[in-house]
């Protein structure tokens, strides 16, 4: 394998679960790891529902932030990665699974939230970055064909995303290998190398 990728220790929940409060360890071995065995680190993940804390979403009083509220705290995220990971990690997760699902980040930003994700990405980390969509069961058809419309609409608004990070947590039986090339053939298609 020529990449690493944490599973927990980067999202944001676990690494900022409160404000001003940063679990910096366990990233900082990871990232010290890969450096010393020639192993590229992959960021993950910037911004993903289902481990963002509930202060992310919300002020003081615990009303939920208006847009440009909380692009500014994804912002602030991706502030601080490129601060302390970025001359070391050149591969970013950017969003995990937000194609299908809505979720507070699509209820505060909009229908553009992983737009704006990219965006904020690409303005706040180094240049040298390279960005992709992640996501896990996109071998079911519905899934797969979000990505690749996402993926496809993406590009066309010539928004910087440089591949398609690609989650097994496959099992022996499922999916087959048939269902795993008809995905990665439609990923393909996008012009976009494949990150598993």
């Amino acid at each position: 394998f020529s990449a690493a990728t944490m599973d927990n220790a980067m999202k944001w929940g676990v690494f900022n679960p409160q404000p001003e409060t940063y679990h910096f360890t366990a990233p900082d071995n990871f990232v010290d790891f890969t450096a010393k065995n020639n192993i590229h680190a992959v960021g993950h993940v910037l911004y993903w529902h289902s481990q963002t804390p509930d202060w992310v979403f919300k002020d003081p009083q615990g009303n939920l932030l208006s847009r440009e509220a909380l692009l500014n705290r994804m912002r602030e995220r991706a502030k601080l990665m490129a601060a302390r990971y970025g001359n070391t990690v050149k591969i970013w997760d950017v969003v995990n699974d937000g194609s299908l699902r809505k979720t507070l980040f699509n209820k505060i930003v909009g229908d553009d939230f992983i737009e704006q994700a990219f965006i904020i990405a690409e303005q706040e980390l180094p240049k040298d970055s390279v960005f992709l969509y992640n996501d896990y069961g996109m071998t079911s058809p519905g899934r797969r064909d979000a990505v690749v419309e996402l993926v496809n609409d993406l590009k066309a608004k010539k928004i910087k995303i440089d591949g398609i990070g690609v989650q097994g947590h496959w099992s022996m039986q499922q999916p087959t290998i048939q269902q795993i090339s008809t995905s990665f053939d439609a990923f393909i298609s996008t012009g976009l190398p494949i990150h598993v």
